[in-house]
């Protein structure tokens, strides 16, 4: 797998913003901007912490002029274009991909004791959701606790609800906070969607498809372990290098190789004209972006080390004494570079967005046009985020991180 085309890093990392439309103006708009970015990315993964916004509200704020959160919900929950299921672990995706996912969607349920609610309970509780038209675990009238996932205790009703959600049985007709309301299938979509076969029966061209659907929603990759590549069941290193060489010798990927970069970079076909517009240098005016922990962009945080020199690591979840920085913080985007973090948190009673740390890379100059970006950066985050009042306090005072 060797590579004919030779990238400088400023063109790699060209290339990978002119991919993700955050080199220049932004080109998606509107609702229908919001659906061809999903369609674009393959899937934007979910997570349910809304510190500033979610993680898929925040991928599609930094990509599409005017988003609203509203559009999200009615594309997925009203207009039913966009499905809540998984894919890399729980995600967003177009719904014309359903019948391609039928092979994870059966690979999941495999622990014991769900196969066992499931055959005790899983009939009973689908003829309910049927007959009701759409139902939450608190309208199956149970009691019951069991261990679930991760080894929380949690009602019964619940983690058979999330079974038949898990396998397609049942799909989310929509969520109220945290409480999840589903309904059959056969009740959302189209009855031509839920008709067409697994495409890949066998397995047949199933990871090569999902291997290059991963290739295609980060822009580059490598043929190395990845977090790029979660939720793919079984695979393998010899199973990933098989469908990077078929992909390859069926020119479906091309590979590159980049400045300073040891392995060979490979992109999708249907990209080669964002990586011409990248070698041919052409400059577009610098963009300020707050992007979202979980982008697509950032899925090999390894490979955006390597091009872009920036050591990004969500601390959400890491404790208290071990984080570095802060509980919720995001990257910041300026031009061809991460100029640095911030810690943005929304005061929603007071409506107030709240900026407070900003941690600058080693180098960076917060320069007159570098802050009025910031702030133009600011006042579109707040707008998002329904506020009317932002407190600039990290941005007056930022921090510079140590080396």
């Amino acid at each position: 797998m060797h590579s004919g085309v030779s990238l400088s890093l400023e063109e790699a990392r060209r290339f990978l913003l002119l991919r993700h439309g955050f080199y220049g103006a932004k080109r998606f708009h509107g609702k229908a901007g919001v659906l061809d970015v999903v369609r674009s990315l393959g899937c934007i993964q979910q997570d349910p912490l809304d510190i500033c916004g979610t993680n898929p509200e925040l991928v599609l704020q930094s990509r599409v002029e005017g988003f609203e959160k509203t559009m999200l919900w009615e594309l997925l929950y009203e207009e039913r274009s966009l499905l809540d299921h998984f894919d890399k672990n729980l995600a967003i995706y177009p719904r014309e991909d359903w019948p391609k996912l039928a092979r994870l969607r059966a690979s999941l349920n495999q622990r014991e004791d769900t196969q066992r609610l499931l055959a005790e309970r899983g009939e009973e509780y689908l003829t309910r959701v049927k007959v009701l038209g759409q139902a939450s675990s608190a309208q199956m009238n149970c009691k019951e606790t069991g261990t679930g996932d991760w080894g929380r205790r949690a009602q019964i009703s619940t983690m058979v609800l999330e079974a038949l959600y898990h396998q397609g049985d049942l799909l989310l007709h929509h969520k109220d906070g945290k409480r999840k309301i589903y309904a059959c299938p056969e009740d959302l979509l189209p009855a031509e969607l839920l008709r067409r076969p697994d495409p890949f029966p066998q397995g047949e061209g199933y990871t090569k498809w999902r291997v290059k659907r991963r290739i295609a929603s980060v822009g580059l990759l490598w043929c190395r372990p990845s977090d790029a590549f979660l939720m793919i069941r079984n695979l393998t290193g010899t199973g990933r290098r098989e469908a990077f060489q078929s992909l390859l010798q069926e020119g479906d990927i091309c590979a590159v190789s980049v400045e300073g970069v040891k392995d060979p970079l490979y992109l999708v076909r249907e990209h080669l004209p964002f990586l011409e517009e990248a070698k041919a240098g052409v400059l577009r005016p610098q963009r300020c972006e707050f992007l979202a922990p979980l982008d697509n962009l950032l899925w090999d945080r390894k490979l955006i080390a390597a091009l872009f020199g920036f050591d990004y690591k969500w601390e959400v979840y890491t404790p208290l004494a071990q984080r570095k920085y802060g509980h919720y913080v995001i990257p910041v985007l300026w031009g061809t570079t991460f100029m640095g973090r911030l810690e943005a948190v929304v005061e929603r009673k007071t409506q107030t967005l709240c900026l407070r740390n900003l941690w600058l890379e080693p180098g960076v100059v917060m320069t007159k046009e570098l802050e009025e970006k910031m702030r133009e950066a600011a006042e579109r985050f707040s707008l998002f985020n329904g506020c009317t009042v932002v407190d600039e306090t990290g941005l007056r005072s930022p921090k510079v991180r140590e080396t």
